[in-house]
């Protein structure tokens, strides 16, 4: 696995509409995880280096589930991702067929947390903590399991691709206060990403910092 350490990390982790999702990705012969009929959405902006190269990204993941019932989650869904080096995105989609394409972003991990996503003047997605806030826990944590890749992104037709990752440190969880905390999604293409947030009613409940985080990537296989 590639590792990269001190990683600054904000997400958001969100319930939508559990058909919407349902339906986007029986494409790729998935299924979306659900609790108490709801899809489980995690948005995931980093800052870090690799190679000696600063950047940011974006990642939009969906729960999902090898099961049609959905009870279990098997690992994540990555539906799109922005990076803030062209030449990192470029290498994604064409090395790993992982879908990144470029953005300008800023992550701000200290308390309160933001996530800012431009293309050249357009505000494509904002979110920011109202204020600061007592944590409703905190602790070390670690996931690791499957990445699903889109099938538009395979290089041949057939059976999808995923990568293995681990992601984890220090972890502050905060609730999302959604009288006070901000998320502003605007969406230029009538079928991009955001158009998707917004059509599947992504409702954020909760918010996940880590000031200092490990991310190991494997290699990019079939699934």
């Amino acid at each position: 696995m590639t590792e990269i350490k001190h990683v600054r990390e904000v997400s958001l982790f969100g319930s939508a509409d559990l058909p919407f999702w349902r339906e986007r990705l029986r494409r790729e012969n998935l299924f979306p995880y659900h609790d108490l009929g709801k899809a489980q959405v995690l948005i995931s902006a980093i800052a870090a280096k690799w190679m000696g190269i600063p950047f940011k990204e974006l990642s939009l993941s969906v729960s999902v589930c090898a099961r049609e019932d959905g009870g279990r989650q098997d690992g994540f869904y990555l539906a799109h991702a922005f990076n803030s080096s062209r030449l990192l995105a470029f290498a994604e989609r064409a090395f790993f067929q992982t879908p990144y394409y470029p953005g300008d972003l800023h992550v701000d991990e200290r308390i309160p947390p933001s996530i800012t996503l431009r293309q050249g003047q357009e505000l494509l997605f904002g979110a920011q903590m109202s204020g600061k806030m007592s944590p409703a826990s905190s602790g070390d944590e670690v996931w690791e399991g499957p990445i699903f890749l889109p099938g538009r992104m395979a290089k041949t037709q057939g059976q999808g691709h995923l990568f293995y990752a681990r992601l984890g440190g220090f972890t502050e969880r905060y609730l999302f206060v959604p009288d006070s905390d901000r998320i502003e999604v605007n969406s230029p293409q009538p079928d991009g990403i955001m158009q998707w947030l917004v059509a599947s009613n992504f409702a954020a409940q909760e918010w996940l910092i880590r000031g200092n985080a490990t991310h190991a990537k494997g290699k990019t296989v079939r699934g």
